[in-house]
């Protein structure tokens, strides 16, 4: 056997000018076994070796060896080559950072009908552990979903990730179905949004898989059979385990397996495993509205001027809390609210007048309908509404696209005011301005809501001071009706002897207490 050294000499200096350097090598074979199962042929030759090289330059040369009798065919000779330069006080000298060491393996006897090469046939199988829309939508609480309705016309199949899911698995098992394959490696590359966290052999197979330990980050990582060789028809069965990268939410998941020995592959198409898998994520959300009523008594003579003085009684907060229940950051969030106050003559009793969101992300904005320059009040008679709705009247819209980080909250505050003109001009005693607020997703991105809206409603109470009095004929009524009631009542406790009862019962007690009495004076 034999085995070939190459040398190079790189400058860090960047010159034309190339100069011979004297360097020295030398092999060391098996350290590890007492004696070494490797032999040089002719060991006589001087250890170390010495070379001149020209700076920007290669040499090599060959050495051949032989190995004694042993009966360890299967393990490899490892030879381990150190070199360094042969002056070291003066010329160039050695960049400490720089290795001068390596190692490697030979095999002297590979088990296969090749004598030199082998010719394995690895194969690799996979799946994963992300449950597939059609499973997904297979439970009858999520069938009726909007995003169920829609699986049906996908021609590609949709992977979810549900809200509390923080991991993802791939299972996969690789076997030899050939010759022996040596230095067999499984390489692995992910999309951005998969963080590499284990690597666990399943079985009791006698090979172990090492993967470097780099950063977690990096999307590409190498794992070796740390065993000489795969033999033919073994296998292993190995489990991946990736998280979920919560700052980079992408539209699908790829992983990428590739398997490779030292043996030239019989069928290399098996050696590949691409993974990918288009995503969809389930998005859960708590949104509530501020439980305070809102109430508002409109005073009949109240100026048709804005009161400055008394600004807070003409405005109003229409307040909402979203509260990210999942572990992803959620972008294109769409708000919306509507607040039913423009009737069917174009009277508008309120304006939106500014917004405020509360954990303020740069992507968060607010588009408020533009006031009207110029208002027309008409007289209007609404005393027959309770409430204006969807069905009487108009509403004015605000449209938010809102983005929460993962278990994070926002509060939006949506400030309007009264149009005392207005309010006085109509005619009612008590109407409620109803107002409707919701939230979906963006249908385009990879979020979904499994309720298509999540919506609120908040009701303003309009109530109008001097249309609230109560008629004197009411007041004189009721007082007459409960005297009346008590005469009927002291009537029949009259008749039932409730008051003579009482009489008799004094009179026995006054009586004792005069005889006490005279009994007292007697004694004396």
């Amino acid at each position: 056997m034999s085995v070939t050294i190459c040398l190079s000499l790189e400058s860090k200096i960047k010159t034309t000018t190339r100069t011979d350097v004297a360097v020295w090598y030398r092999l060391i074979f098996d350290e590890r076994r007492v004696p070494p199962r490797a032999v040089l042929d002719e060991p006589h030759q001087q250890q170390p070796r010495r070379l001149f090289i020209q700076t920007g330059g290669q040499k090599c040369e060959r050495l051949n060896f032989f190995v004694q009798e042993t009966a360890d065919f299967w393990s490899p000779v490892v030879v381990f080559t150190e070199a360094g330069l042969l002056s070291q006080d003066k010329g160039p000298v050695m960049d400490p950072d720089s290795p001068n060491i390596t190692r490697s393996e030979l095999h002297f006897w590979k088990g296969c009908e090749q004598e030199d090469s082998c010719t394995p046939d690895l194969v690799l199988n996979s799946h994963t552990d992300l449950m597939n829309a059609q499973d997904f939508c297979s439970v009858r609480e999520q069938a009726a979903s909007t995003f169920c309705s829609l699986q049906v016309e996908q021609k590609n199949q949709m992977f979810v990730v549900e809200p509390d899911r923080r991991r993802i698995m791939v299972f996969a098992r690789l076997e030899n179905q050939g010759e022996n394959a040596y230095r067999a490696a499984i390489h692995i590359s992910t999309s951005p949004n998969l963080l590499f966290s284990s690597f666990i052999v399943k079985d009791h197979s006698d090979l172990q898989i090492k993967c470097s330990a780099e950063n977690r980050t990096a999307s590409d990582r190498s794992c070796s059979i740390s065993t000489p060789l795969m033999k033919s028809l073994s296998q292993v069965t190995f489990c991946l385990e990736f998280e979920f990268n919560h700052s980079i939410v992408l539209d699908h998941a790829q992983v990428v397996m590739v398997t490779t020995s030292d043996g030239e592959e019989g069928y290399p198409d098996d050696n590949i495993n691409n993974i990918s898998l288009p995503l969809n994520y389930q998005t859960d959300f708590l949104f509530i509205r501020n439980p305070d009523p809102l109430r508002f008594e409109i005073r009949a003579d109240s100026s048709s001027k804005w009161d400055t003085t008394n600004s807070s009684f003409l405005t109003f907060n229409l307040t909402y809390s979203i509260q990210n229940l999942g572990t992803f950051s959620v972008a294109d969030i769409l708000f919306q609210a509507d607040l039913w106050a423009v009737t069917r003559k174009g009277n508008q009793m309120v304006d939106f007048t500014d917004y405020r969101i509360e954990e303020l992300v740069p992507v968060s904005h607010c588009v408020l309908p533009q006031p009207e320059t110029t208002r027309l009040t008409t007289p209007e008679d609404l005393s027959h509404l309770p409430q204006l709705n969807s069905s009487n009247s108009e509403s004015l819209q605000v449209h938010c696209r809102l983005s929460l980080s993962a278990s994070r909250s926002l509060k939006l505050t949506l400030t309007g005011r009264l149009q005392l003109p207005v309010l006085n001009a109509v005619n009612f005693k008590s109407l409620e301005l109803l107002s409707s607020a919701f939230i979906q997703m963006d249908t385009s991105g990879p979020m979904f809501l499994l309720e298509d809206r999540l919506a609120r409603q908040i009701i303003l109470d309009l109530r109008k001071e001097g249309d609230n009095f109560i008629p004197v004929w009411i007041i004189l009524g009721s007082s007459l009706g409960g005297l009346l009631i008590l005469f009927v009542l002291v009537l029949g406790l009259w008749k039932l002897g409730f008051f003579n009862r009482r009489r008799r019962e004094e009179q026995p007690e006054a009586n004792g207490k005069t005889e006490q009495q005279i009994q007292g004076l007697e004694t004396s």
